[in-house]
């Protein structure tokens, strides 16, 4: 059986404990480095060192605990799960434990419990980094997305699929419309562009649209200032905030008409 490698930063008084602690995580599965500390002082200056994998800790030492060891690691920021081991039994000390944080509370005379504790833990703990991580992807991509949006010199709408209603543009298209950005969000597009039907652009929302996209179309758009402008629309299904959008292109070919 393969071993992983485990980073431990045990809060233990008891080189024996420590011992058995460690034979349980090798037998476990785990390849475990572990850094023991025995009070307060020894503890802070360890979690400097932001390298550790796990915590584990006694729930009573000498002037020193798990609880207290548990309150420094949550201050400090450090995402690093916490389990722990104590000899002292009784379920209301192990729901306290668990609302304050900790993620397992595990018996010294069980610690056959300690190897599949910490891999549920370590399990949940690359989910949590698997799901913070794709957040962030997301995020990043918005971002990059919302740029795009606002500095494309082409004029740009997206439109609710179901109500038709703006839900933003960008400066091309208000420059182009000769309205607002207030005064257009929220309102139907047909505000602007009498033509618009969302019937008409559901192959682009079924479950096979057009590998190309619809083809563009020459239409016209009513501006404030310009009166009649003709433009080359092009549409692109948009998925942000679980809402079926449309992406509208406006392409101010007006001047090349004439």
């Amino acid at each position: 059986m393969s071993t992983a490698p485990l980073r431990v930063l045990l809060v233990e008084d008891s080189e024996a404990d420590a011992l058995l602690i460690l034979r349980e995580l090798r037998r476990g599965g785990f390849e475990p480095s572990l850094t023991r500390v025995a009070n307060e002082a020894g503890f802070t200056r360890a979690l400097a060192d932001d390298r550790w994998d796990l915590v584990l800790a006694d729930y009573a030492l000498p002037g020193f605990g798990g609880m207290r060891a548990l309150e420094l690691l949550q201050s400090s920021g450090l995402d690093v799960p916490f389990l722990l081991v104590s000899g002292m039994a009784g379920e209301e000390l192990a729901v306290g434990a668990l609302l304050a944080g900790a993620r397992d509370y595990v018996m010294k005379d069980n610690l056959q419990r300690l190897g599949p504790a910490v891999l549920r833990v370590r399990r949940e703990q690359q989910l949590r980094r698997g799901r913070r991580e794709d957040l962030q992807r997301l995020v990043a991509s918005e971002r990059r997305f919302t740029t795009i949006f606002r500095q494309s010199p082409v004029a740009t709408v997206i439109v609710d699929y179901g109500s038709g209603n703006v839900i933003d543009l960008n400066p091309a298209a208000v420059a182009l419309v000769g309205h607002t950005r207030d005064e257009l969000l929220g309102r139907p597009v047909n505000t602007f562009a009498p033509w618009f039907d969302a019937s008409e652009l559901a192959p682009l929302l079924g479950d096979a649209p057009p590998p190309d996209g619809l083809p563009s179309v020459e239409r016209a758009v009513h501006s404030r200032h310009r009166g009649i402008v003709t433009v080359l629309a092009s549409f692109s299904p948009l998925d942000l905030d679980d809402r079926r959008q449309l992406m509208v292109m406006m392409q101010d070919i007006t001047d090349r008409k004439r």
